[in-house]
């Protein structure tokens, strides 16, 4: 799989990961059967590239939600951008 000539190593597009997310919504875990439809992508790649987005996502959704502010606190004069109490 490596060294196929055939298989897209460039950075991965807009389109691709829109097409990669809903083959994932259509075909659960079965990798070979997304990669048949994103064309110059093999399984691992189309895995990978998968795993890596919802660690994105999920780490920006803890990020958000450990600087979250209420509207209390901004009405007490705290300033913006404080941890919020768990």
């Amino acid at each position: 799989h490596y060294l196929d000539p055939q298989v897209n190593r460039g950075p991965w597009t807009s389109n691709e990961d829109r097409d990669l997310l809903s083959a994932q919504q259509l075909h659960g875990s079965t990798w070979g059967a997304i990669a048949a439809r994103l064309s110059g992508r093999d399984r691992t790649q189309c895995r990978l590239r998968l795993l890596s987005q919802e660690r994105a996502r999920a780490r920006a959704d803890r990020k958000n939600a450990q600087w979250k502010v209420t509207g209390a606190q901004q009405r007490r004069g705290k300033k913006r951008g404080r941890r919020a109490p768990d």
